[in-house]
């Protein structure tokens, strides 16, 4: 995933103003991953559409 999606997503999450324990069991990402991801690390694409998809979000590619 580019640095600028995780970016977005990680603002999207933060500003949803849910817990990321909520957000963990309601989108079926372990807690740890998405705690992991939330402090900088990596996390898979599949993983953060589903949280995404929880959002009411998705994750586009980009052209090019």
């Amino acid at each position: 995933m580019s640095k600028e999606l995780a970016d977005q997503l990680r603002k999207a999450i933060i500003d949803s103003g849910k817990s990321a324990n909520e957000i963990a069991k309601a989108s079926g990402v372990p807690q740890t991953t998405l705690s992991r991801f939330l402090r900088g690390g990596e996390m898979s694409i599949g993983r953060a559409s589903k949280i995404a998809a929880f959002l009411g979000l998705s994750l586009k590619k980009d052209k090019g």
